[in-house]
């Protein structure tokens, strides 16, 4: 219930204060007293009508209309740059052409319960639409029809969704009866994983394979190289006990020279061709003897080399076995392996 009313600077009014008793209340006057800017003011608070500031009194720049409703204080504020609306303590603007809900919901008030004297009769001048409008939007008919509209809209929606269920279904079932060899092609997709596990696996001993090969061929050709130079060793060290016997044929007649050189009396002395011919078999001895010590180095790098070479060349060989097996990966017959001992 407004339980009062008070006006400041609106229109013909600067300051009223207007308290409302129980029941029915007369507010009788004189014309152009400002009992219409009264009912204009409960109309302005009450559903934010009229717009603009032409309510605000001449010569002044603001306006205001409080209400005292139930405990609460509701208040209208209009400047030229500002437009509020205050319930107790809390203000709100932004509100646009609509009466706040807060604010609705403690006056209960609409447009329908204010009736002017300019008016026409209350819906004695409406039409039967229009006043089963106003009746609708009274008692809230109008859920009634949304309720239905609603339905309507779901159930049609429910209609189509269900359709295109059913054809799904349908879908789904001739899907399923195309696939209804699908356990057996598990199966076979199990058996052709398997063998392409196998595969991988074969494919990385093959490459294993293919490395050891390549060991084995390289570890080959070190191995012949070395035999090559263990031949050669051979041959060095042939000519080396050649050039000794010769370095022992050569000593052992410096010492006849030397024993001949102490005698007193020489019979037969060399001619000086022979002993050109013996220096000369002398200088090629010592040549030989050095050319047989540097042989000697060689053949004792070669046959360290060698020897490594046995034994990277027996390492590739467990590798080469380990790898192939006793039977060949691809055709499966039994492997003959053909590697020599050097």
């Amino acid at each position: 219930m407004i339980k009062r009313l008070l006006l400041k600077n609106f229109q013909t009014h600067t300051e009223l204060d207007l308290k409302f008793e129980p029941g029915i209340n007369c507010i009788v006057g004189p014309s152009d007293k400002g009992k219409s800017a009264i009912f204009r003011a409960l109309t302005w608070v009450t559903s934010n009508k009229p717009r603009g500031n032409a309510h605000i009194r001449e010569g002044e720049t603001s306006c205001e209309v409080r209400l005292l409703v139930d405990g609460h204080t509701i208040s209208r504020q209009r400047t030229k740059s500002k437009n509020t609306y205050h319930l107790d303590k809390k203000e709100f603007k932004a509100f646009g052409t609509e009466t706040p809900d807060e604010i609705k919901d403690l006056l209960k008030l609409d447009e329908v319960n204010f009736q002017s004297q300019h008016d026409a009769p209350f819906w004695l001048c409406n039409s039967p639409g229009e006043v089963a409008k106003k009746l609708n939007a009274v008692v809230d008919l109008e859920i009634i029809d949304q309720v239905l509209s609603t339905i309507s809209s779901e159930s049609t929606s429910a209609k189509r969704k269900l359709g295109d269920n059913n054809e799904r279904l349908e879908a789904s079932l001739v899907r399923v009866d195309e696939l209804k060899n699908v356990p057996s092609l598990n199966t076979d997709l199990k058996r052709v994983e398997e063998f392409s596990q196998k595969k991988e696996s074969l494919s990385e001993s093959i490459e294993e394979l293919g490395v050891s090969i390549w060991n084995y061929k390289r570890l080959d050709k070190k191995a012949k190289q070395k035999s090559e130079y263990n031949t050669g060793g051979v041959v060095v060290c042939r000519l080396g006990e050649a050039c000794l016997e010769t370095f022992s044929y050569c000593n052992k007649l410096a010492a006849q020279i030397e024993e001949l050189e102490q005698l007193e009396v020489i019979k037969d002395p060399p001619s000086l061709e022979q002993l050109d011919l013996l220096v000369d078999k002398n200088l090629k001895a010592a040549m030989k003897v050095t050319e047989f010590k540097e042989l000697l180095k060689k053949l004792s790098t070669c046959r360290k080399d060698l020897d490594d070479s046995k034994q990277e060349l027996a390492n590739a060989k467990v590798r080469y076995a380990t790898v192939i097996g006793e039977d060949c990966p691809l055709c499966g017959n039994p492997i003959t392996y053909g590697i020599h001992n050097y």
